[in-house]
């Protein structure tokens, strides 16, 4: 992904007469406007010679971009500025203000950094191009004082118009996501469930109608608890075949979805990454004899716990709190509610509302395996969590 990083300086003062300048501008004849398109990026391109390019992209789920971009490897801008002038056969001129540019580093050693204007500004150029003017970026690189150049690239407005009816075309047809609007998605699941709710079926619809336009883009399928829990790899499982069928019902080869339990090193562009999301493995808890506190492991599950509660799931939860035998049952009544007690206040303090949490404190009294062996007493001493509507 390249970020842009704002220049030091924006406006550039005209520079003194016995300073050097260089200017680029497509020639009369040679001015060309070139669109390629696709239902994820539209391209409306102009090749500028002893250059490069100008350049006008509309991506998916994005803003317009205008930019120019030349084909050599200088000395870095330090300031640089972008103004509507009139065609160089027009001598009046009236003056213009100037437009924030910033510089884009290019995302692999070898390509080339451009300068560039995003969303309204890059839609003014537009209309500055319409209009018969020329966009022209003016900017100066790096250098001593003495040997600094100002370099002029002007945009021509020469067939402008007729390419762009064609690049509006494309606009209009765009879908309204992008690759950058479906990465990192999450998928909610009911407990026990690994049938697609109408929400995932429209996430991973969207997912489908964006793979199909890019074929050279895969999808990797990871659990948001990931280097939290390994116990749930079988629902894992089962929900990522069901993610993985919907795409191939809807068009998506299966060799392009991998499923990774844990996507952190999956990060390349190429790559959008859909995270499973169900609460059935972090609604148990066992417990030492006699001990009500958390321990960093289970404060982690209850933080996700939360997140589910928070993001996903709009009615109560109950906390089914036991122990074994061992001692009396008052005192097993009472350590039964304290673990209760701490786990719903742990919850609370993550923003889950208490008017949805209730306790039921069932001490000894419904085992879950014989406490007469020390491997069933382990068993008894739990909290239950049951999602409610």
């Amino acid at each position: 992904m390249k970020f842009p990083i704002h220049l030091t300086g924006i406006f550039i003062a005209l520079l003194g007469a016995d300073c050097a300048a260089d200017y680029y501008v497509a020639p009369l004849l040679k001015a060309n406007w070139e669109v390629s398109r696709s239902k994820t990026t539209c391209h409306l391109k102009q090749e500028i010679p002893h250059y490069g390019s100008a350049d006008f992209v509309h991506s998916a789920g994005g803003t317009l971009q205008f930019y120019i971009q030349e084909q050599r490897h200088k000395p870095r801008v330090i300031k640089a500025s972008l103004s509507a002038m009139p065609a160089p056969w027009i001598h009046h001129y009236s003056e213009s203000r100037p437009y924030l540019v910033y510089l884009d580093q290019p995302v692999e050693i070898s390509g080339y950094g451009r300068l560039a204007v995003y969303g309204d500004a890059a839609e003014t150029m537009i209309d500055v191009l319409l209009q018969g003017k020329f966009p022209t970026f003016t900017y100066v690189r790096a250098a001593p004082d003495s040997d600094r150049v100002e370099t002029r690239v002007g945009v021509s407005a020469v067939k402008f118009s007729a390419a762009y009816e064609d690049f509006i075309a494309c606009r209009n047809q765009l879908l309204p996501y992008g690759l950058d609007d479906l990465q990192d998605r999450v998928l909610y699941f009911h407990k026990g469930s690994s049938s697609l709710d109408g929400n995932a079926i429209r996430e991973v619809g969207k997912l489908a109608n964006l793979l199909r336009e890019m074929p050279d883009v895969r999808v990797a399928i990871g659990r948001v608890t990931a280097g939290v829990l390994k116990a749930d790899s079988k629902w894992f499982r089962k929900r990522a075949d069901s993610i993985i069928n919907y795409l191939n019902t809807n068009g998506i080869a299966r060799k392009r979805i991998a499923v990774q339990s844990d996507l952190r090193r999956d990060r390349g562009n190429d790559v959008i990454r859909l995270y499973v999301f169900g609460p059935d493995v972090l609604r148990w808890f066992f417990y030492r004899k006699g001990n009500i506190r958390l321990n960093t492991a289970e404060k982690r599950r209850l933080d996700l716990l939360a997140k589910y509660l928070l993001e996903y799931h709009p009615g109560k939860l109950l906390i089914n709190s036991h122990t074994d035998s061992k001692g009396s049952r008052a005192s097993n009544k009472a350590i039964s509610r304290k673990r209760a007690e701490v786990i719903r206040q742990y919850l609370v303090g993550k923003g889950v509302a208490a008017s949805k949490i209730r306790i039921r404190a069932y001490g000894e009294s419904r085992p879950a395996a014989s406490n007469r062996s020390r491997r069933g007493r382990a068993k008894n001493r739990r909290v239950v969590i049951d999602l409610v509507g």
